[in-house]
């Protein structure tokens, strides 16, 4: 079954007259998958272009269109949370091109560059919105130091990584440009960090752990100094 999460938001986007309306799909299971759906007013009548993600069992508080922005206040989960019950509140933009959705970000708690540049942190997890975690067995081999001048030095399991990284308000890119090539166990989760950590795009602080949320809100990293 398909319904309506909400009312319908009206507005213009690049002077073109559209709607956004978030759509719930319960296929009989223990999931609800939110889903963003795009509508623009073509010949008379309004078109569904283009649906986004939003997440299984996430909670909608609001959409609007503002300055050729879509809007979403939601609740996702957060590091731990089981799927039942979310409780990481935030806020994803949309931006439109070409009659297509693509996101724009993420926003949470707030958090200074001074806060996280300099410090070398210890990976706890990652939490995945399917529910699944990578957990490392020992967090000293898996560590991130962001330099102030712009690089980033990883330690992923047995080898040494390295590469470049950007902060902009809350938004994080990380782009790992070179390792070292030793053979890991065969139970390491280097590639799995490496992986995450170039999916990077929102950072934030809690409770004096580092978060990096990845992109399209597929999950979450956690770190300790």
């Amino acid at each position: 079954m398909i319904q309506a999460a909400g009312d319908i938001a009206y507005g213009e986007i690049s002077g073109s007259p559209s709607a956004a309306v978030v759509l719930a799909t319960n296929a009989g299971g223990s999931g609800t998958f939110f889903d963003l759906a795009l509508l623009q007013w073509q010949s008379g009548r309004w078109i569904n272009t283009d649906m986004a993600e939003l997440g299984d069992r996430v909670q909608i508080h609001a959409v609007a269109i503002e300055d050729n922005v879509i809007r979403v206040d939601l609740t996702t989960h957060g590091p731990g949370d089981p799927m039942c019950c979310p409780s990481h509140r935030s806020e994803r933009l949309f931006t439109v091109h070409s009659e297509r959705l693509a996101t724009s970000g993420a926003f949470s708690q707030p958090a200074s560059s001074s806060a996280v540049v300099g410090i070398v942190w210890k990976w706890q997890r990652s939490h995945y919105n399917n529910d699944t975690e990578s957990v490392p067995p020992n967090a000293d081999h898996y560590t991130v130091q962001l330099l102030p001048e712009g690089n980033i030095a990883v330690r992923a399991d047995c080898n040494r990584a390295g590469g470049v990284y950007r902060l902009e308000n809350q938004q994080i890119t990380i782009e790992i440009t070179h390792s070292t090539m030793a053979a890991c166990p065969p139970n390491s989760l280097e590639q799995v960090f490496i992986k995450d950590l170039n999916a990077a795009a929102i950072y934030f602080i809690k409770e004096g752990a580092l978060y990096l949320e990845l992109q399209y809100d597929t999950g979450t990293m956690q770190f300790l100094p």
